[in-house]
């Protein structure tokens, strides 16, 4: 007959491994029969006949340490030097010092006869008896000597001169100068100059200059002043005159101590300022307003003095010219440009004298104080002025003889 279906696989070990760190064998199965075993590796040989030996390996690094000392015999301490880190300085390593040894026999006495010698020094020369002599002019150049002598200073305290020039601070001197110095000198009170008192530094912040008056003439000054302070001269109060000399005006500016007066042009003023040989000038006045309330006027007369003219007080007061106010009618709040007015007629006069200017010269409406001195009060009412000239006023009723005034008055300021 025909063969039959083929039959389902089998089941069974699948696989194994084995390990052999450790000797161990691993068998697998898809039916559940797969096991580990335990170790099957059997006992080491016995070692084998040893191999031939290799060739030598690099050499190694140099190895790090004490790389040296040194030992200081004044000291006794010894340096050690590593270049590892480690070197080290020790302390004293000296034993202490050993006990004195015991003193050596005397030497044989000495022959007077011989050895008894003189020093005796001839000028430079210094020579021993029976001996040699030595030369000592190369041993006595001092620069310096003690006053009144010509020997070599020997004590601190002794006062000392050289007849060189002296540098201090620097190795050359400038133009021979007997005393060059470079660097700060630092004088604590008097500097005298051929004997006499010039300087004088003091501890109230004053340097003064022939303090003492050894110059009789003074102190001269031949060149440029400059103060960055102020300037009192004569502080004492003294009888002492001061004199501005100009290019060619010996007596530009003059002040007189004694009569307590300033000439100007002149050493003999005869007021508290005399200007003489010259003009007077003011040169910024007329364009700002002035302070305080001048009242006088002055001139001058022929011998140069200046006196009082008169008082200024009426000069400074004028009327305006007159202008015709119509008053037929009444009304109220009626007004009158006073200064415009007073512009027009003072510009355009109708008639001048000959040689006179077109225009009467003429303040402006800010330069006057205005005032209503009368007013008809049968006719005006409610009068008023600003400060620019403007009259306010009513008419309340027409004259009764056809004529009536209002009086203005103008200040100038």
């Amino acid at each position: 007959g025909a063969p039959g279906a083929a039959g389902a696989d089998g089941e069974g070990f699948t696989g194994g491994s084995y390990d052999a760190g450790s000797g161990v064998v691993t068998f697998t199965s898809d039916d559940g029969l797969g096991f580990v075993t335990g170790d099957l590796r059997g006992a080491d040989g016995a070692d084998g006949a040893t191999g031939a030996p290799g060739a030598p390996g690099a050499a190694g690094a140099d190895g790090e340490g004490f790389t040296g000392g040194s030992y200081n015999a004044s000291t006794g301490v010894v340096t050690f030097t590593s270049d590892d880190g480690l070197g080290f300085v020790t302390g004293d390593l000296r034993g202490a010092d050993g006990a004195d040894g015991a003193p050596g026999a005397t030497g044989p006495a000495g022959d007077p006869a011989t050895d008894d010698q003189t020093l005796s020094l001839t000028g430079s020369e210094l020579a021993i008896s029976g001996g040699n002599s030595v030369n000592l002019s190369s041993l006595s150049d001092h620069d310096w000597y003690e006053v009144g002598g010509t020997s070599a200073p020997d004590a601190i305290t002794d006062n000392i001169f050289t007849q060189g020039n002296v540098a201090i601070g620097k190795t050359t001197i400038t133009n021979a100068r007997a005393l060059d110095v470079e660097g700060n000198i630092e004088i604590n009170d008097y500097l005298y100059m051929n004997g006499k008192n010039t300087l004088r530094a003091t501890d109230d912040n004053w340097l003064r200059i022939n303090w003492s008056n050894d110059y009789a003439l003074g102190t001269f000054i031949n060149g440029n002043v400059r103060m960055y302070d102020g300037l009192v001269v004569n502080e004492r109060g003294g009888n002492s005159d001061m004199r501005v000399e100009g290019d060619t005006d010996t007596y530009l500016l003059f002040t007189d101590a004694s009569a307590d007066e300033v000439g100007i042009g002149t050493n003999t003023p005869d007021a508290k300022l005399d200007v003489e040989g010259g003009t007077v000038r003011f040169s910024d006045y007329g364009s700002n307003t002035v302070s305080g309330t001048p009242t006088t006027l002055l001139g001058i007369e022929a011998d140069g003095d200046i006196v009082e003219v008169n008082t200024m007080k009426s000069s400074k007061i004028f009327y305006p010219p007159s202008i015709e106010v119509d008053v037929a009618t009444t009304g109220t709040g009626r007004t009158i440009d006073l200064h415009a007015e007073y512009i027009s007629q003072y510009g355009t006069p109708d008639v001048r004298s000959a040689g006179a200017p077109a225009a009467i010269p003429t303040y402006a409406n800010t330069e006057l104080y205005y005032y209503v001195t009368y007013f008809d009060d049968t006719v005006f009412a409610n009068v008023s002025v600003s400060a620019t000239g403007i009259m306010t006023y009513d008419v309340i009723a027409a004259p009764t003889d056809y004529n009536t005034l209002i009086n203005v008055v103008f200040v100038v300021k």
